[in-house]
């Protein structure tokens, strides 16, 4: 039914919702693949969908981090827990360690809240 609706509207446009027709094999060739070929063609579609969400602005599309690149642990710390690092003079696994307790505390928590009451 969406096909029906949208069959009129110009690539630009159907990109634009974010409803582009894809590229590449479709669902039921997909499952023909040999697992080389679909590794690929998943590459491929991450890679395109990535770089969407980049030419559009989309912020969450930006990685300030490095992931994948040497001493992403230390920057990840340092973006999202810099008061932790600060006060831990830089250790990232004692902010690493203070984080995780944290973490488990507030989940412990719930689940205590959610199974005995408050």
């Amino acid at each position: 039914q969406l096909e029906e609706a949208l069959g009129g509207l110009s690539e630009d446009v159907r990109s634009a919702l974010g409803v582009a027709a894809p590229k590449g094999p479709s669902g039921a060739e997909l499952l023909t693949l040999e697992p080389a070929a679909l590794r690929a063609e998943l590459a491929r579609r991450v890679a395109a969908r990535v770089e969407a969400r980049l030419m559009s602005g989309d912020p969450w599309a930006d990685d300030p981090v490095a992931m994948d690149a040497p001493g992403h642990r230390a920057r990840y710390y340092e973006r999202n827990f810099a008061r932790e690092l600060r006060r831990r003079r830089g250790d990232v696994d004692g902010a690493a360690q203070a984080v995780t307790r944290a973490y488990l505390e507030g989940v412990s928590w719930v689940h205590k809240y959610y199974t005995a009451g408050p």
